[in-house]
Formats: structure tokens, C-alpha cells, sequence
């Protein structure tokens, strides 16, 4: 097919959920080079959904412990609802569940796609619905491939104290995140930032990819260059333990731990029996007589307590996430001196 010999628009149909796909089909939604046929995401909050963040918020504000309490903010809670905005405008909307059904596979080939385009998509898609477009399938990843593949791929760079992520276009695949890089688009960040912040960063950059990959696609010229299959890494979702405090760590890991799960809450740790959630930390200098990891050493002239951890440092507590909210750690009752914070849980626990 030679380049610009698209007579009619493409037809591109959209596998996402709030984030990436918000800022993808927002961008699409009025652009004439192209025709939206359909969308695979995850529904409105229904009936139980809303009932259950209500009733978390009567629980902060009652200052009642419990998991909603130290849930902060959704980084892609500004987000446009892609459901909801393709469902205004006409589009077919098929639920997350659905994709791996022959009905849903039928729907795709029913709804004649050119290109499949995927963003923020949570769930593998079956060689039987990737061999359906007339083109190609394309999958916006959060990261710089071969490096950081998988889920959460934000939450390591963070977590790794790295200053460089980005968007990768590669072709979608049965497996995740290996298909051949279509390109990318390197994302600059800064020490300090949050997982959140790199997110915001992610959301600005994509509008150009969306312009550039659309261009190259009515034009034909998608360039593909294979990855090295030895190169990179997977890695879990970031949830569960990665989101707990491993206080043998060093003060520099310990801060980067809360910045990689914020702005939704805090890092996680216990102590006497008791959850908590941590949302920063400063390193202490200069560092402080060997002590037990987790121990709470002193009080700081502000109140606030100074923590031991990894290679005989500390760390200062400034701010706790509790009741829905962001809190000084200055008289906080919980973090006497002599007491200890509790080791991270193992991977089975």
C-alpha cells in the first residue's frame, strides 16, 4: 500500500481503562484520519462500588482504622472515564471480562478494525482477537522496553531511584510487552518525584505519540525493529508486599518506598500490632550508632520520630497517611522511642 493512499478513515478499535486510554481516545475521538469502532475497558462504577467509596469516606471522616484509611488519591482520578465518553459518542463499549469470549472476538471481526490499539489494557489478549485488524496491533507501554516490563512499571523506576521512563509503541503480541518497537518517547524525571508524578508526566508525552503513530499509519510508515529477548526485565505488579517498608533497607531505599506508592497512600509498615502508613521520609545525617533496623531510636527536635534501618542509618518520619488524609508525624502516638517497627512480610505471607 503506498503512503497517503488511505481513502477513508482508519478504523481503530480501542482496548484500555481511566489513564492512558483516557488521554489516547480523547485524543482520537474528533480526529478525521480515523474512526472509532470500538472499545474494550472496564465499566462506570456501579451501584456497589460507589456504595463501598462512600461508605469508606464516612470512615475517614469518622476516624475509624481500616483499609480505606490510608487511601490517599487515584493518580488518574482526573481522568476522563473512557466508557463513559465513548459510550456518548456512539461507540461500542465491551467489558474487561469479556475479551477472551468468542462472542467478543466476533465483535472485533464484525467491527472490521484496521488497527487495535491498546493503553492501559489489564489483561492479556488472545492470539485469536491480535490476528483480527487488517493492519496491525499496537500497545502503548509505560516504559522504555526491553526495560521494565510488566504492570506497574512506574512504581519500579521509582522505586529504583531511576530518572528516566518513557512510552514504548511495540506490536502487540501473545505475549506481554515483547512485540517489535514501532518507537519511543523518552519521559525525564526528576529526583524526588513520585509515582504519581511520573504518571503526569506519561499522560503529557502521549498525545504526541498518538499524534505521530496515527501519521505514520495512514502514511505507511510504521518502522518495526525487533527487541533482544535477553535484554530487560518483568517484573510483578506492585502491590501487596512491594508496598511495604523493608527497614533493613537504606535510608535512599526507604524514601524511595513511599514515593512509589504516592499519590494513592503511603508505604506500609506495623508496629505493636498496629498498621501504618508512611507517606515521607528524610535520611538522618550523619548516620546514627549501630542499632536493630525499624527501631525507633529518639524523637527529633520537631517531635518527629528518627527511625534506624540498613547500613547503620536513619531516617526521619515527617508524614503519615491516616483517616484519608496526609498528617504531620509530630506527636504521633503510635511511634514512641524504644519501640520497633515489624520486618516487611515475607513473599507468602
Amino acid at each position: 500500500m503506498s503512503a497517503g493512499s488511505f481513502a477513508s478513515p482508519l478504523r481503530i478499535f480501542l482496548f484500555g481503562t481511566r489513564g492512558y486510554m483516557s488521554v489516547v481516545l480523547d485524543r482520537l475521538i474528533d480526529d478525521a484520519r480515523v474512526s472509532i469502532v470500538g472499545l474494550c475497558g472496564a465499566r462506570p462504577p456501579g451501584v456497589s462500588m460507589r456504595a463501598r467509596a462512600a461508605a469508606g469516606a464516612v470512615q475517614r471522616r469518622l476516624r475509624i482504622r481500616g483499609r480505606h484509611d490510608v487511601i490517599v488519591t487515584d493518580p488518574f482520578g482526573d481522568c476522563i472515564d473512557p466508557w463513559t465518553l465513548a459510550s456518548r459518542r456512539g461507540i461500542a463499549c465491551h467489558p474487561l471480562g469479556s475479551v477472551k469470549t468468542t462472542e467478543f472476538a466476533k465483535s472485533v471481526r464484525d467491527a472490521r478494525p484496521d488497527i487495535l490499539l491498546v493503553a492501559g489494557f489489564p489483561s492479556l489478549i488472545p492470539a485469536s482477537v491480535i490476528d483480527l485488524p487488517e493492519r496491525i496491533g499496537i500497545n502503548l507501554h509505560p516504559s522504555l522496553l526491553p526495560r521494565h516490563r510488566g504492570g506497574t512499571p512506574n512504581r519500579w523506576v521509582i522505586r529504583n531511584g531511576e530518572l528516566e521512563t518513557g512510552v514504548t509503541a511495540h506490536v502487540l503480541d501473545e505475549h506481554f510487552d515483547t512485540g517489535d518497537i514501532l518507537g519511543q518517547w523518552p519521559v525525564e524525571l526528576d529526583p524526588g518525584m513520585s509515582w504519581g508524578d511520573a504518571e503526569s508526566r506519561i499522560l503529557a508525552r502521549l498525545p504526541e505519540v498518538v499524534d505521530t503513530l496515527v501519521d505514520q499509519s495512514v502514511n505507511d510508515r510504521l518502522n518495526r525493529t525487533p527487541q533482544n529477548p535477553d535484554a530487560g526485565e518483568y517484573e510483578p505488579p506492585f502491590h501487596g508486599r512491594h508496598a511495604w517498608i523493608d527497614w533493613s533497607d537504606t535510608a535512599a531505599g526507604i524514601v524511595q518506598a513511599c514515593l512509589a506508592t504516592r499519590p494513592k497512600t503511603g508505604a506500609l509498615t506495623r508496629i505493636g500490632g498496629k498498621p501504618q502508613c508512611i507517606w515521607s521520609v528524610v535520611p538522618v545525617d550523619p548516620p546514627v550508632d549501630p542499632a536493630t533496623p525499624g527501631a525507633v531510636l529518639s524523637l527529633d527536635a520537631t517531635g518527629r520520630p528518627v527511625v534506624s534501618c540498613g547500613r547503620d542509618e536513619a531516617v526521619t518520619i515527617e508524614q503519615v497517611v491516616a483517616y484519608g488524609a496526609v498528617r504531620d508525624a509530630r506527636g504521633w502516638r503510635d511511634f514512641a522511642p524504644g519501640m520497633r517497627f515489624e520486618p516487611a512480610p515475607g513473599p507468602d505471607e
